[in-house]
């Protein structure tokens, strides 16, 4: 091979380097879209969560979740510390109820927890919670250069 050869597939690598990385990013505004248009509000109460189940887990700080969904409320005092009720209402107004919350970790202060259930009516509630969260995440590795604390 000659260096012309070199440089031709040098350059067609670099091109789809460049492309793959423009769908990347076009993907990530797609998702960043989906996120803003949905609207997560924390609940006061525990009133929406009756018949809630375990639909999966997110490895996340406590400060974390605090700051994507504000203070949570008082767990049961026996099998939870902590519990963020949440209502995603999306783009078409159906309303999904998912929870956050530390299951049976009682040698551990709320603060240090790591690895939270998350439960819902829907199976699509751990999902939610963890776009959500990792936009939230997003958001201040962009806005909060000093943040970069937080993991994904």
């Amino acid at each position: 091979m000659n260096l012309q050869d070199d440089m031709n597939d040098w350059w067609a690598a670099h091109k789809q380097q460049e492309e793959e990385r423009q769908q990347l990013e076009l993907e990530l505004t797609k998702i960043r879209q989906e996120v803003e248009r949905m609207r997560v509000e924390p609940q006061q109460d525990y009133s929406r969560i009756h018949s809630t189940c375990l639909k999966g887990y997110v490895r996340a700080d406590f400060d974390e979740l605090v700051m994507a969904f504000g203070e949570p409320l008082e767990g049961d005092g026996y099998k939870t510390q902590a519990e963020w009720v949440l209502l995603f209402t999306m783009p078409d107004g159906e309303e999904i109820v998912a929870t956050v919350y530390d299951w049976k970790q009682y040698d551990t202060a709320v603060v240090n927890v790591k690895d939270w259930n998350i439960g819902g009516h829907d199976y699509r509630a751990p999902e939610l919670v963890i776009d959500y969260l990792n936009y939230i995440r997003d958001w201040v590795m962009d806005n909060m250069p000093n943040a970069d604390r937080f993991s994904a």
